[in-house]
C-alpha cells in the first residue's frame, strides 16, 4: 500500500496537472508523512499548512477561489514570495472542496465543476473514518440495514458483539478471516458468513478487502470487548 501510494504520488507529479490533490484515508496510516516525504525528494520547496489549526491561513482558502489572489494572500502571510511552479502544497484541506481518487479506501481526483464536487460529499455521506478502514452506512430503513466495510491489509476490526443485531456478511473483494472465540472462519471474494446475536468475533483482513454487511436495523447495537488501535473509542464503535 505504501509503495502504491507513493506511485500514485508520483505519476501525479509527472503528468504535468496543475490541479489541487487531496489525500483521504484512516487516521494514522503514514499520510502526511508520506506527502512530506515526497513534497522534500521531488520539488525544491513545499509548504505545509494544518488548516484545522491554522485558522488564518484556512481563511485565505475560505474568503476565495481565485488561485491569483490565494498565492498573494499566502505570500503576504509568509512575508516572502513563493515560485509556484516549484512549490507543492502537500495538504491543503480536509473540507471537501478539492476532491478525490478512489483505490483500495484511498482518494483523490481533481474537481473542476459542482457536479464533481458533489460526488465527494456523497462518498463520505454516512462514512465514518477508522484506524483500521472504514464504514458507511449504504441503506438504513426500518426493516434491515445494509453497511460497506473497508478493512486495510494486517488490520482487524476491534472484537465486539451484537446484543441483538443478525448480519450477514458478503465478501465483494479480499481475503481475510472471522475470528471467533473457539474458531476462525476464512473467507474471500463472493463468500458470505453469517454472524448471529451475542457472538464475540473480530474481521481480520489478509489483504485489503471490501465487504458487505446486511443485517437487522440495529445501528448502534455493539459491545466491544476489545480494541487494538484506540482504547478511548466507546462502545457502540467498532
Amino acid at each position: 500500500m505504501q509503495r502504491l501510494f507513493e506511485k500514485k504520488l508520483f505519476d501525479w507529479k509527472k503528468s504535468g496537472m496543475k490541479k489541487p490533490l487531496m489525500v483521504v484515508g484512516a487516521r494514522q496510516i503514514g499520510k502526511t508523512y508520506t506527502i512530506e516525504k515526497f513534497s522534500k525528494e521531488n520539488f525544491e520547496q513545499y509548504l505545509y499548512f494544518n488548516l484545522e489549526k491554522n485558522m488564518e491561513v484556512r481563511n485565505i482558502f475560505e474568503e476565495s477561489i481565485d488561485d491569483e489572489k490565494v498565492i498573494r494572500n499566502i505570500e503576504l502571510y509568509l512575508g516572502k514570495k513563493i515560485d509556484i511552479e516549484k512549490t507543492i502544497f502537500p495538504e491543503l484541506a480536509k473540507d471537501k472542496k478539492l476532491g478525490y481518487y478512489k483505490e483500495n479506501g484511498l482518494f483523490w481526483m481533481a474537481v473542476d465543476t459542482s457536479k464533481e464536487l458533489q460526488q465527494v460529499q456523497n462518498e463520505y455521506k454516512n462514512r465514518e473514518d477508522k484506524p483500521w478502514g472504514y464504514e458507511k452506512v449504504l441503506i438504513y430503513t426500518d426493516k434491515y440495514l445494509t453497511k460497506e466495510l473497508f478493512i486495510k491489509e494486517g488490520y482487524q476490526t476491534s472484537f465486539h458483539y451484537h446484543p441483538n443485531k443478525d448480519e450477514t456478511m458478503y465478501i465483494v473483494s479480499g481475503k481475510g478471516y472471522i475470528e471467533f472465540e473457539d474458531k476462525k472462519e476464512y473467507f474471500g471474494a463472493k463468500d458470505t458468513v453469517r454472524i448471529e446475536p451475542q457472538t464475540p468475533h473480530t474481521i481480520v483482513a489478509i489483504e485489503n478487502t471490501v465487504l458487505h454487511e446486511v443485517s437487522t436495523p440495529d445501528l448502534d447495537d455493539t459491545i466491544r470487548i476489545k480494541d487494538f488501535y484506540d482504547s478511548q473509542t466507546p462502545s457502540g464503535k467498532r
